[in-house]
């Protein structure tokens, strides 16, 4: 397990985030706090699972490179969830960057996570 500062952002039609923050490493996952929400990502077989929860809501989104997948948006007070789609038209996965583009609801989405150094 390794602690290390990462910066990441978020770009959609409507909004840039930008953050800094610290996570968590352990192999191929690294778990980070964004405000009140919960974030986890998984890279797994050229694929990028994020999952970001907090007490409302649950959301799981999966990234593969020029593919279409299917995410979950889950309500935890309805007990609802829905389907979300989700095409990645761009993934790529170094040592200590990660950056998607993808299209989630008829919006162009860019994240990209870089991995800085051990606190």
């Amino acid at each position: 397990m390794a602690k290390k500062r990462i910066k990441y952002s978020l770009k959609t039609s409507e909004e840039l985030i930008e953050k800094e923050t610290d996570s968590i490493v352990i192999d191929n996952t690294i778990k980070y706090k964004e405000d009140d929400v919960s974030v986890l990502i998984k890279i797994s077989d050229n694929k990028v699972y994020l999952t970001r929860e907090n007490t409302i809501y649950k959301i799981e989104l999966v990234f593969e490179n020029n593919n279409d997948t299917i995410g979950i948006y889950y309500l935890k007070e309805n007990n609802k969830s829905f389907k979300l789609d989700i095409h990645t038209n761009k993934l790529i996965i170094e040592d200590n960057n990660l950056d998607i583009e993808y299209v989630l609801n008829d919006d162009i989405r860019y994240f990209k996570l870089d991995i800085g150094v051990m606190l």
